[in-house]
């Protein structure tokens, strides 16, 4: 059986500090590149045309189907690529939607997670795993010291 030394975790959380780095850098280009959108986004309204039911871990989550009119009055239905329970609203509801005019095509709901959700995961977790390397590496430094001494 092997018993594992604070050197050893000393040494496990040093790698893992080094590879939180990692989704913390995945996080912010990903923000930048949703700030990059917002900057020209233009924002319409649309109708939920659909809710497209999809399964997931036993449960059911509901993704909309929507349309809108870009600026050049072209109609433009989108089906969303974000699940939710509850759905963003019923059939028939409208819901504020961001869009590029370049790709009117690329649009997406106006709300935190459709704009920020990626970066907020990806970069909570790097933080998360960041810190708590860190105090790791604090605390079996403060033994291997101990140990030395």
């Amino acid at each position: 059986m092997v018993i594992f030394t604070a050197k050893f975790w000393n040494f496990m959380s040093k790698l893992t500090f080094g590879i939180s780095i990692l989704p913390i850098l995945v996080a912010i280009g990903f923000g930048l590149h949703t700030s990059n959108f917002l900057e020209t986004a233009i924002a319409a309204e649309a109708e939920i045309i659909e809710l497209i039911p999809r399964e997931s871990d036993g449960s059911t989550l509901f993704a909309p189907v929507y349309v809108f009119e870009d600026i050049e009055g072209n109609e433009i239905k989108k089906y969303s690529s974000t699940a939710s329970f509850p759905p963003p609203g019923q059939v028939g509801d409208k819901i504020e939607i961001l869009y590029s005019k370049e790709e009117p095509k690329k649009s997406r709901q106006n709300t935190f997670f459709d704009k920020w959700g990626i970066s907020a995961i990806t970069g909570g977790l790097g933080v998360f795993y960041l810190l708590l390397s860190a105090l790791i590496i604090y605390l079996t430094g403060k033994q291997l010291k101990k140990e030395r001494e």
